[in-house]
C-alpha cells in the first residue's frame, strides 16, 4: 500500500504528509529522478537507491539522507527546499566536492564522507557548522581551503592519505573547537597551531616521528584533548607541551618510547594520561609530583622495573593507575605483589626535582596589552610549567581595579571609561603551592579614541564656519567703508538758493566711451552719480554728492 502511494505522488504531483520518511519498496528504490511534492516532513531519506538529481517542493524538510546512491554527480535543487540544514552525500562515487551545494547559506551539517575524492581544486566556501570529508582519498590541503569557512566548528579530515600538514591551512577557522586528523599518512607538521577556540586536535595514527618545540606555543591554551596515540614518536622535546595549560586528557599510547619521558614537561591539570604500549623501560615518579589532579593513568603493556619510582607512583595514585605486571629479574610480577618485594625503599622526595630548572623564569613570562574601544585585553605567554597566575591591576592613584587568579586563562580583559589615565598591571606566574615563579609588570597609558576622534571631527566642523565668519566680515567692512564715502543728507531749500543754484548747476550725463577711454577709469562716485541722473527732481530736497576728484560734477535730483 506504501509502494502505490509513493508511486502516485511521484507520478501525479499529489502531497504525502508525514514527519519521517524512511523505509521504501524495492521499486521506489531504483528511481533515478525524484521530482513532487511534500508537506510537514522534517527528515527525508533517500539512501540506497540510483538517484542522481532532486527536487521537492512545498515541504518543510530540515535533515536530507542522500547516502548510498552510487552516484559521482549528484544534482539537488536546494531552491525548493528551504528549511534545509543538514545534507548527507556520504558513500557515493563522488570524485570532487558538490561546490554549488556548499555555499548553501543555511547549513549545520554537511557530511560528504566515504567518496572518492582525492584533490580539493579550490577553495571550500560555506557557512556549515560541521564538514565531514573523512574516509575518502584527499592527499593535499592548499593553504586557502579554508579560509571562507568563518562559522565552522568541528572538521573531520580523517582516514584520508595526506601526508603533510601546513597548520596554516587552518589559521582562518577562529571557531573551530574540533580538528580530526586521524589515521592519516602525516609524518611532518609544519609550523604552529593558532586557533583560540580549539578544544581538540586527534593526530593519531599517523607516521608522525617529531613534534616542533613550537608547534603549541601560539594556542591560547583552550586545548583539552590531545591524542597522539599509535605515531613513530620516540623522542618528544621536553617544552612541547608546556602551553597547554588547559590539557586534562592526554595520549601518547603506542609509540615507541624507549627513552625516559623524566624530562618531559607536562601540565599540571592532567586528569588522564595513557602511555601505555609505549616501550617504556623505567620511569621516575618526581615528573608526576604536580599532577594531582590524575583520575587515569595507564601504564600497561610496557616493561617497566618493579622499583621504588614505580611503587610510589602507585602509592601516590592507588587505583587511578592502570599497570597488571612490571619486571623484575626478567620475571613478570603481579601489581598487587609488589609491597611484597620488600624493596627497602627509601623516602622519596622531590624537592629538588623542578620543571622550571633550566628555564630563566624571569625572561620567560612576556605580557602584552591591546587597547579597542574602552577596553582593555592582556595577553600572556610563559614557557614556565605553572599552575596559575596572578593579575593585578591598579590606575595611576593607586586605586586597585583588579585582583584575580586565573587557572587556565592566558589572557584577560577589562573596560574602562576613563579618557585619559595609567594603569599600572601585574602578571605573576605561579606555582602548585601558589608561590610566585615568575612576575612581570607594565605600564599602560589609556587614550581614549572615540574622545579623540570627536575633537577631531569637531575642529573640522568648525573651518567652513570660520571661512564664512572671515567673508563676511569682510563684505561687511567694503560695506560700510562704500556708505562712509558716501554722505547723504536731506534739508529744506530755499528759493533764492534754488535759483542761485541752479544758475552754477552743470547738467549731469554719463560719461562718454571716449570719456572713459580719456580718463582711464571711471570711479565708484562717477557710477553712482550716472545713476541718480534719470530720477525725478523733488520738489524741496536735494541729494548732495561729494565732489569727483576727477570731473567736480555735481548731480542735483
Amino acid at each position: 500500500m506504501l509502494r502505490h502511494a509513493l508511486i502516485v505522488t511521484w507520478l501525479f504531483g499529489a502531497t504525502l504528509t508525514t514527519s519521517y520518511i524512511l523505509n521504501y519498496s524495492p521499486d521506489f528504490m531504483n528511481l533515478k529522478c525524484f521530482n513532487c511534492t511534500y508537506s510537514n516532513v522534517t527528515f527525508f531519506q533517500l539512501s540506497y537507491n540510483n538517484i542522481s538529481s532532486i527536487s521537492i517542493t512545498n515541504n518543510t524538510i530540515l535533515q536530507l539522507n542522500f547516502t548510498q546512491n552510487q552516484n559521482d554527480t549528484i544534482l539537488i535543487n536546494l531552491g525548493s527546499m528551504p528549511n534545509l540544514q543538514g545534507l548527507n552525500v556520504s558513500n557515493n562515487k563522488l570524485l570532487d566536492l558538490p561546490y554549488s551545494l556548499l555555499s548553501y547559506p543555511k547549513w549545520q551539517t554537511l557530511d560528504i564522507s566515504s567518496n572518492e575524492i582525492i584533490y580539493l581544486t579550490k577553495p571550500i566556501v560555506t557557512n556549515s557548522l560541521h564538514l565531514h570529508l573523512q574516509n575518502n582519498k584527499i592527499q593535499e590541503l592548499s593553504d586557502s581551503l579554508f579560509q571562507d569557512c568563518p562559522n565552522l566548528e568541528k572538521l573531520d579530515l580523517s582516514n584520508n592519505k595526506l601526508k603533510q600538514i601546513k597548520l596554516k591551512t587552518f589559521s582562518n577557522l577562529k571557531n573551530l573547537s574540533s580538528l580530526n586528523l586521524s589515521k592519516n599518512q602525516i609524518q611532518t607538521i609544519y609550523g604552529h597551531l593558532s586557533l583560540s577556540k580549539l578544544n581538540s586536535l586527534d593526530l593519531s595514527e599517523n607516521l608522525i616521528q617529531t613534534l616542533s618545540k613550537n608547534m603549541f606555543s601560539e594556542v591560547p591554551l583552550n586545548l583539552n584533548e590531545l591524542d597522539l596515540g599509535h605515531n613513530k614518536l620516540t623522542e618528544i622535546s621536553s617544552d612541547a607541551f608546556i602551553q597547554l595549560l588547559s590539557l586534562k586528557n592526554f595520549s601518547l599510547q603506542g609509540n615507541n618510547m624507549t627513552k625516559s619521558i623524566n624530562s618531559l614537561r607536562l601540565p599540571y591539570h592532567l586528569k588522564n594520561f595513557d602511555l601505555s604500549n609505549c616501550s617504556l623501560q623505567e620511569i621516575d615518579q618526581c615528573p608526576f609530583h604536580n599532577l594531582k589532579d590524575i583520575q587515569n593513568l595507564n601504564l600497561e603493556h610496557n616493561s617497566l622495573p618493579c622499583n621504588c619510582h614505580l611503587n610510589s607512583i602507585i602509592n601516590m595514585y592507588g587505583s587511578s593507575v592502570h599497570i597488571k605486571t612490571c619486571r623484575n629479574s626478567s620475571k613478570e610480577i603481579d601489581k598487587a605483589l609488589i609491597n611484597s618485594l620488600e624493596l627497602k625503599c627509601q623516602p622519596q622526595t622531590c624537592d629538588n626535582w623542578n620543571p622550571n630548572i633550566n628555564s630563566d623564569a624571569s625572561s620567560n613570562l612576556n605580557v602584552s596589552t591591546e587597547i579597542e574601544k574602552g577596553r582593555v585585553r592582556i595577553k600572556w605567554m610563559t614557557s614556565l610549567i605553572v599552575n596559575s597566575f596572578h593579575v593585578s591591576i591598579s590606575d595611576s592613584s593607586e586605586n586597585q581595579i583588579e585582583d584575580i587568579t586565573l587557572k587556565y586563562e592566558h589572557e584577560y580583559s577589562f573596560d574602562t571609561d576613563s579618557a585619559f589615565v595609567t594603569y599600572h598591571i601585574c602578571v605573576n606566574a605561579l606555582d602548585r603551592d601558589d608561590d610566585i615563579i615568575s612576575k612581570k609588570c607594565i605600564s599602560v597609558f589609556m587614550k581614549d579614541v572615540n574622545i579623540i576622534t570627536g575633537i577631531v571631527a569637531g575642529l573640522l566642523a568648525l573651518i567652513p564656519c570660520v571661512f564664512g565668519l572671515i567673508y563676511i566680515t569682510c563684505k561687511d567692512r567694503n560695506y560700510h567703508r562704500l556708505n562712509s564715502d558716501m554722505q547723504i543728507s536731506t534739508k529744506p531749500v530755499k528759493k533764492s538758493d534754488l535759483q542761485q543754484s541752479n544758475d552754477k548747476k552743470v547738467p549731469a550725463k554719463l560719461a562718454s566711451p571716449q570719456e572713459n577711454h580719456n580718463q582711464g577709469f571711471q570711479s565708484d562716485d562717477d557710477k553712482l552719480s550716472s545713476q541718480y541722473q534719470n530720477v525725478e527732481k523733488l520738489p524741496q530736497t536735494s541729494v548732495e554728492i561729494p565732489e569727483n576728484p576727477n570731473n567736480n560734477q555735481l548731480t542735483y535730483l
